[in-house]
C-alpha cells in the first residue's frame, strides 16, 4: 500500500490517486484513505483529520488488522507521510 501514487480519476468530485500495485488513495468525508478499492469501508490507512489534499494531513493511522499490524486495537498511529510531486 506504500509507494508512489499518481492522479488517475475522481470519486465524489475529489481526486483519486493510484500506485503501480493497484492500490488507491482517495478522499473520505473530508479525510483521506488508502485501500485496494476506492470507497472501501475498511481502508488500510486513513488520515485522522480533514484536509483538501492528502499532503496536508498531519496524522495518519493504519489498520492493526492489515498486513502492517499484528492485531489488537483497530487503528494505530503511524509515521506516515504523504508528499505530492509535480
Amino acid at each position: 500500500y506504500l509507494g508512489d501514487y499518481r492522479l488517475t480519476d475522481e470519486h465524489r468530485g475529489r481526486p483519486v490517486y493510484r500506485n503501480r500495485e493497484g492500490c488507491y488513495l482517495y478522499a473520505t468525508g473530508g479525510g483521506w484513505a488508502v485501500s485496494a478499492t476506492v470507497g472501501s469501508s475498511v481502508p488500510v490507512m486513513r488520515s485522522t483529520s480533514p484536509a483538501p489534499s492528502p499532503a496536508l494531513c498531519q496524522h495518519w493511522q493504519y489498520s492493526a488488522n492489515s498486513v502492517f499490524g499484528s492485531g489488537g486495537a483497530p487503528w494505530k498511529d503511524g509515521d506516515i507521510t504523504v508528499t505530492i510531486k509535480k
